[in-house]
């Protein structure tokens, strides 16, 4: 069991949400929300990643290191912190690699 916020209160995994840097190689996802001001909001959007968007991780970046993902065939590589502010829904498992 682990615990919020020194509270009592219970966190279960999998009711978090999924985000971005959880993401696995070759998984594609939904945007369900991005969660961060107009500022980051607008820079994603740019971007073409916004909610309701279909994206690919290509690869995790290791240690820490930036995840590339595809979106609109392009691919964008995201810091990992950014990537923690995106929420994603799986929509399949892993898809076969591309030849």
């Amino acid at each position: 069991m682990r615990f919020f916020c020194n509270k009592q209160v219970p966190l279960d995994p999998s009711h978090l949400p999924l985000t971005l840097a959880s993401g696995k190689e070759n998984q594609c996802a939904l945007i369900t929300a991005i969660c961060g001001g107009w500022g980051i909001r607008q820079h994603l959007n740019q971007l073409g990643i916004r909610v309701g968007a279909i994206i690919r991780v290509k690869r995790e970046g290791a240690f820490g290191g930036p995840v590339l993902v595809i979106v609109d065939h392009s691919e964008i590589a995201i810091g990992r912190q950014m990537a923690n502010k995106i929420q994603i829904q799986v929509i399949n498992g892993k898809l076969d690699k591309e030849k």
